[in-house]
Order: C-alpha cells, then structure tokens, then sequence
C-alpha cells in the first residue's frame, strides 16, 4: 500500500512488543508488599521489595504459595539477623521448687485477752 503506515516503527514498535503488567496485577503486587509490610514493620520493606520482585522475576509474574511462603520466611529470616543473629536466646525460668518449697498455712491468732501468767 501506499499510504501511511499505521505501524509504529523503531523504538515505538519495540515499547509495543514488551509485555506490559496488567492493572490487576500489579494492584495485586501492590496488595501483597502493603499486608506484609503491616505484618513485618516498616523496617522492612526493602527486603519485602526485593523479595516480591525477585520471585516474580524468577517465576515468570506468578507467584505460588510455595512462593509466598519462601518470601515471608525470607522477610523473617532477615528480621532475625537484623537484631543479632540466628538463634534468639531465651533466659531460663526459675526451676520448678515443688510441694517442698511452699511454706505451711500460717496458724490463726487467738482471739481474746491474753490469760494472765
């Protein structure tokens, strides 16, 4: 034909060909960054980020529940080694003393005037 082509040509027709998200995905994505940041604290939020887009680059835009689950434990993990490592260490509570250690009932007090000696 010799009219004027309606396709676009160079870089416009290479923006046309990169798949662009959909909204509900994308307010979906949104959806999740916002529940976890609620659930794990603000303090967070650069590793919910990489965490979310990591795993929706890796898994082709779809996250499973297998995913969810890697990115909260991820988020968890993170939030331990910030506070200072692995394991958390709990203080032992005092030990059981038993039915030994629990003093008898106090008697009552006689009531009256003392008898004179």
């Amino acid at each position: 034909p010799d009219g004027p082509s309606l396709r676009p040509e160079g870089s416009e027709a290479r923006l046309l060909e990169v798949p662009m998200p959909s909204q509900k995905r994308e307010d979906a994505v949104n959806a999740l960054k916002a529940s976890l940041l609620q659930r794990f604290g603000f303090s967070s939020k650069e590793i919910i980020d990489a965490e979310v887009e990591g795993r929706l680059g890796a898994s082709g835009g779809k996250l499973s529940r297998a995913d969810l689950d890697a990115i909260e434990q991820s988020v968890i993990a993170a939030g331990r080694e910030r506070r200072g490592g692995g394991r958390k260490q709990h203080s032992r509570s005092a030990p059981s003393l038993g039915v030994a250690a629990v003093s008898p009932p106090t008697p009552p007090l006689p009531r009256g005037r003392p008898s004179p000696p």
